[in-house]
């Protein structure tokens, strides 16, 4: 008779660890689909932002000539006035061109910015 209990006590624990496991696996399973969800959003927002890049890359091209400039602007205080007609058309156009790629920079920003507000 002890042992009969002894065997059911022994299969009625079984059981509720069986079940345990069954609701544990459960929860791990909706818990690894929200996780491969939100990686896969990540994933996505990622490859949003590296569209920006050459933007960037543009960026810091444009502060890289800059100055460049800033340091020929310096040089020029020494040469004599024709060099430095030249270079000054030189430096203007320069100069225009590196304002026109700012602007194109501040426009990606602002269609950055709408587009993380539209969100």
């Amino acid at each position: 008779m002890i042992i009969e209990i002894s065997v059911a006590v022994i299969a009625a624990a079984f059981v509720i660890l069986v079940i345990y496991l069954i609701v544990l696996i459960i929860g791990l399973k909706k818990t690894l689909k929200e996780v491969n969800i939100t990686m896969s959003e990540a994933r996505h927002q990622l490859n949003k932002a590296e569209a920006f890049n050459p933007l960037f890359n543009a960026i810091s091209h444009t502060g890289q000539i800059l100055e460049q400039q800033a340091a020929d602007l310096k040089n020029n205080f020494f040469e004599n006035e024709e060099e430095r007609e030249k270079k000054k058309k030189t430096i203007n156009n320069s100069l225009m061109a590196s304002a026109a790629i700012l602007e194109l920079a501040g426009l990606g920003l602002s269609i950055w910015q709408k587009y993380n507000k539209g969100r």
